[in-house]
């Protein structure tokens, strides 16, 4: 037949190949045996399947509506925080375990904060994908997960993030005590 081999009409996937920008070829005098016309209608139809992949990782990394910032974010209003919904909060003196951060009803990003109580900008925060977050580090105590700009540890009974790879954890990460992009 006429129509290319990837499925739904000629018709229809010309028009949407068009409305992407991408070269359709002169199908006035399309044959269907011709070898680089058909080779040519499916790299346009490639062209576009790689167009609507490209739209959806964006929307993945990028959601709408969601507010999603790169890197560690500092003096951050939550004002600001649109989408996000707070899951625990606890003060520092609490003993934060791996029950009070880790559940189901957890969304797909998920950010790391310090709030001073009762303020209304975040002191530091980083976000990015859960699993890459909340993802265990191995070895002794310096490795890290880059995600976002940010590199995140959770390591026995240190979680938190910081703007270098370079972290030494004990109870926390104690690497640059002084560095404001650390948490």
């Amino acid at each position: 037949g006429d129509a290319p081999a990837a499925g739904g009409t000629l018709p229809g996937r010309l028009e949407s190949l068009e409305l992407l920008n991408i070269p359709v070829p002169d199908m006035t005098n399309f044959n269907a045996s011709d070898e680089k016309a058909v080779l040519q209608l499916q790299v346009a139809a490639a062209q576009a399947e790689i167009a609507r992949l490209k739209d959806q990782i964006q929307a993945i990394q990028n959601p709408v509506g969601l507010f999603f910032a790169e890197g560690v974010q500092t003096e951050l209003p939550i004002a600001m925080l649109h989408g996000w919904t707070e899951y625990y909060a606890a003060l520092y003196s609490h003993g934060t375990t791996t029950e009070d951060v880790f559940g189901e009803e957890l969304g797909t990003f998920v950010m790391m904060a310090a709030r001073r109580k009762g303020g209304t900008t975040l002191t530091i925060a980083a976000m990015g994908r859960r699993e890459m977050v909340l993802k265990a580090t191995e070895g002794e105590g310096h490795e890290t997960h880059f995600e976002n700009g940010v590199y995140f540890y959770r390591h026995l009974n240190a979680v938190g993030f910081a703007d270098t790879k370079e972290i030494w954890l004990n109870d926390c990460d104690v690497a640059q005590p002084l560095s404001d992009k650390r948490l």
